[in-house]
């Protein structure tokens, strides 16, 4: 859920920055940089899953850093009161959300097949990009119906506030989760 609540704002961009005198085109590139900024990061993760078989950490420092970095956009599109600050600011705090959006992908669908082991990895794997799938337009449909055709600040900040504070606790419900080998089946398989 907190990659789909930070994706939802990716993709609501123009409507969240342009009350604070951000452009469409503006919007469109930190939107730009935000997608293409993850084909770098997720390349390490996967070889750290690899080498130390740990889902768990990676996918906790990766949704900690997304939010930190929203909270960041937050924190500067509320005290930053310069144009070019404030567009840079959100540029490298927004690619840095993404790069690590785009790694978390890969790491969930793969922590979602060692957990749902024996069902075929086709099965598990189609259902989480099915639930994601119908879970991101939902989300931004509500997101857009919540902040209105015309959104102020205040609006805007208090949507982003509450897409923080979501993406918090669902963040820490992974903490519940359990990814040594007494649960990683396939991996004692592979091992055989």
């Amino acid at each position: 859920i907190a990659g789909d609540i930070l994706w939802t704002v990716a993709s609501m961009l123009p409507q969240l920055l342009i009350p604070f005198g951000l452009t469409e085109k503006e919007c469109g590139w930190i939107g730009f940089a935000l997608t293409l900024s993850g084909a770098g990061l997720g390349w390490m993760v996967a070889l750290y899953i690899d080498r130390y078989r740990s889902y768990k950490k990676p996918l906790l420092v990766m949704l900690t850093v997304s939010a930190t970095c929203f909270s960041g956009v937050i924190l500067t599109l509320l005290y930053v009161d310069h144009k070019p600050s404030l567009y840079a600011s959100c540029l490298i705090l927004l690619t840095i959300m993404g790069s690590c959006l785009n790694a978390l992908i890969p790491a969930q669908l793969e922590l979602g097949v060692e957990l749902t082991y024996p069902v075929p990895e086709a099965i598990s794997t189609a259902f989480l990009v099915c639930l994601s799938g119908m879970l991101s337009p939902l989300l931004t449909t509500g997101g857009t119906e919540l902040i209105g055709n015309a959104p102020t600040r205040n609006t805007v900040i208090w949507f982003m506030v509450g897409c923080v504070l979501i993406s918090v606790i669902s963040t820490l419900l992974i903490l519940f989760v359990r990814d040594d080998e007494a649960v990683l089946n396939r991996l004692k398989i592979e091992r055989r």
